[in-house]
């Protein structure tokens, strides 16, 4: 992906002129250049660059490695989780203690991901949207477990079981995972999808399971 700061040739020499004209049209070329760049990050597909979460104490917690045919889930150690195969309109998952199961999106766009059983099986848990804009987990009874309510700032995360609720927030160069009220459990500055990050605060999933989901919400934007 191109750097942001390498502006085009006539953008650079622009800004050696001193004109309000000239101060404008520069603003405003390079909101056109960061805009399209910006844009390149929300196609989907592999993921492409390293994704590292960080707990309260600013210290790593999980990573999640690119791949063009698989992505990783490490632990702060570097034990690897979970391996993420890309294998055409499904995500094959395996984990390091013997588990399998698919990721689906039936839309073919995260509004509708889905874990299934490996090999086409029963679905366990869906992340569907909401016409409202918001989105819901349900179990393989259809029972929901958490509401995703979309907000300006990003995504609340809402167990039905009762429990704190979970602000997932732009803040500056991050994303924060933060308890309502209270503490940052969780932050990452490597992705820009605020639903790829609220999946990580589905705490009742193993931590493979989430972050599968998250895998899937970045492969169909």
């Amino acid at each position: 992906m191109s750097n942001p700061t390498s502006l085009p040739i006539s953008l650079l020499a622009l800004s050696r002129t001193r004109t309000p004209w000239a101060r404008t049209s520069l603003r405003l070329g390079i909101l056109v250049v960061l805009f399209a760049i910006s844009g390149c990050a929300a196609t989907g597909g592999p993921l492409t660059s390293e994704i590292e979460f960080d707990g309260p104490d600013g210290n790593d917690l999980w990573k999640l490695e690119p791949g063009t045919e698989k992505a990783k889930l490490e632990d702060a150690n570097g034990q690897e989780l979970a391996q993420y195969r890309y294998k055409g309109n499904v995500i094959a998952v395996d984990t390091a203690d013997g588990r399998s199961f698919d990721v689906v999106s039936t839309s073919g766009k995260n509004d509708s991901i889905a874990i299934h059983a490996s090999g086409g099986g029963e679905m366990r848990y869906r992340l569907s949207a909401e016409p409202d804009g918001d989105y819901r987990l349900e179990d393989a009874s259809e029972r929901t477990l958490y509401k995703l309510k979309r907000r300006e700032y990003g995504f609340k995360v809402e167990p039905s079981a009762g429990g704190a609720a979970v602000k997932v927030k732009r803040d500056d160069d991050k994303i924060k995972l933060k308890v309502d009220g209270g503490d940052t459990i969780l932050s990452t500055k490597d992705t820009s999808s605020t639903l790829a990050a609220a999946c990580l605060a589905l705490d009742s999933l193993p931590i493979e399971v989430r972050a599968a989901l998250a895998v899937g919400a970045l492969y169909w934007p």
